[in-house]
């Protein structure tokens, strides 16, 4: 999908011209654009995820991929995520692998937050 929607932006690039393009492309894009903010940007639970278990001088998180099932084009992953500090495992699942190790994180980080590394306990 993203080749055919440059393929369209190019189109009208060579049609119309980089100003009705542009305008073209910030219209397309002016609610994602208007929902970005530096005061409310969060960075993802993978990320996340990593950060504290290097500010906690711990090893990084190791992520397995456990099934890949669907069709090519509409697959579903589905990964777990293992920390140094716990013998719990989370899973996660999504449309890409980055998707499902960021559910993991995001799921491992509520454990770890809950048991480990709650404010009365940092």
């Amino acid at each position: 999908m993203s080749d055919a929607l440059e393929a369209i932006m190019g189109a009208l690039f060579l049609d119309q011209g980089i100003v009705v393009c542009q305008q073209w492309i910030e219209t397309l894009f002016a609610e994602r654009l208007d929902g970005l903010s530096l005061t409310n940007w969060q960075k993802d639970p993978k990320t996340q995820l990593q950060e504290l278990m290097q500010a906690k001088k711990l090893d990084l998180p190791d992520y397995v991929l456990i099934t890949m099932t669907g069709p090519s084009h509409e697959q579903t992953f589905k990964v777990q995520c293992r920390v140094s500090v716990t013998e719990q495992v989370c899973i996660g699942t999504g449309i890409s692998r980055k998707k499902a190790e960021q559910a993991a994180a995001e799921k491992m980080l509520a454990v770890l937050n809950t048991e480990f590394f709650g404010k009365d306990k940092a």
